[in-house]
């Protein structure tokens, strides 16, 4: 059974979307649960679903080519995960997408969703809106490395999603600002003398 915050969302999202066109959409959904440190989509992999997290915290991971990796983006409850570029171009993810913590996901397979996306066309309104979300996340973070310095990055983080921050390691926040631990420490002992 799908979690009625999804729908909810959908709703929210696309109010015209009739109650038989969403019942259409959500028919072709289903589940998948993912224990912490399991893989929901593998670099390489041609991703076969997007999905909604309806409870729980992933991570996406580069592997540089000498085996260095970085945590990208985190995607906790009431946003999508995926690699939406993989995803359209029917093309293998660059990325390993894996649950930080025990997650509850809803998946939308790609043939349904370009499917309902042709038969509703108001549809299309809730992926365009989720992408804009992720693109000013994306320029927020890329305007975070190109712009400020690591202890900037970390209050900027820390102001900006203090629920998240909690809920993080030290070593996934210290791989997803490019700062060593060391630095984080400094930093934080800093902020304390002030």
């Amino acid at each position: 059974m799908l979690p009625t915050a999804f729908p909810d969302q959908i709703r929210r999202i696309c109010p015209e979307l009739t109650d038989e066109q969403l019942n259409t959409f959500l028919q072709g959904l289903h589940t998948q649960t993912l224990a912490p440190k399991q893989p929901f989509l593998s670099a390489g992999k041609v991703p076969q679903s997007m999905a909604y997290i309806a409870k729980g915290l992933l991570k996406a991971v580069y592997t540089h080519a000498e085996g260095s990796r970085v945590n990208v983006n985190f995607f906790s409850e009431g946003g999508g995960v995926g690699d939406y570029q993989a995803f359209r171009s029917r093309a293998g993810s660059r990325y390993d997408f894996v649950a930080i913590e025990a997650c509850e996901l809803v998946l939308i397979p790609f043939a349904h969703f370009e499917q309902c996306c042709r038969e509703m066309p108001v549809l299309e309104r809730y992926y365009r809106i989720l992408l804009e979300q992720a693109l000013f996340a994306y320029v927020r973070r890329t305007e975070r490395f190109l712009i400020t310095d690591a202890t900037a990055r970390y209050l900027d983080f820390v102001e900006a999603d203090p629920a998240l921050f909690k809920r993080l390691s030290v070593s996934d926040l210290c791989s997803y600002l490019g700062i060593q631990r060391q630095t984080l420490t400094r930093i934080r002992k800093q902020l304390l003398e002030k």
